[in-house]
């Protein structure tokens, strides 16, 4: 995660750098430079969508193999305990189902769009903050968050940190 994230900056700040414009006028502040960050949120978002596919063909790889035996060892009983082996109805524990979870559907699925909209527009709004800052800055701000969400859980929610 580490080498990924910070590719993601380097690249992100490699592709705001571009000239798209005006590339061959000397003065370089006529130089009209690749700056879209909705655009680079959006191809982000892309990329983190075609792990999903990798995701799904790993299941269907795994749902295709065949079950593994418990290496083939089956234990012979004893005489003494097939004897014992007597099935009786009224000893026998009543095993309670565990209760079943509702799949989300009809509208308590768009409560999933308010936090996927925050993440758009947060990192829409980072990639902005990088046209201004350099990658090292905004690498620093970004870890950043770690200590002000402690920070915040402990001020206003009265969580302890450990």
């Amino acid at each position: 995660m580490l080498l990924t994230g910070t590719l993601n900056t380097l690249l992100t700040k490699l592709q705001d750098k571009q000239c798209v414009g005006n590339c061959d006028d000397p003065d370089p502040a006529k130089h009209e430079l690749f700056e879209q960050p909705v655009w680079q949120t959006l191809n982000m978002f892309y990329g983190e969508m075609l792990c999903l596919a990798c995701l799904y063909l790993v299941r269907l790889f795994r749902r295709a193999e065949p079950a593994p035996e418990a290496d083939g060892y089956q234990p012979i009983p004893d005489e003494s305990d097939i004897a014992n082996d007597v099935p009786t109805t009224d000893a026998l524990p009543v095993a309670a189902e565990p209760p079943s979870l509702k799949p989300i559907a009809g509208w308590a699925t768009l409560c999933m769009w308010i936090p996927a909209a925050c993440d758009l527009l947060g990192t829409t709004l980072m990639n902005v903050g990088l046209f201004f800052t350099s990658a090292s800055v905004y690498q620093m701000l970004r870890g950043a968050v770690v200590i002000f969400s402690g920070l915040f859980s402990v001020l206003f929610l009265g969580h302890r940190l450990e």
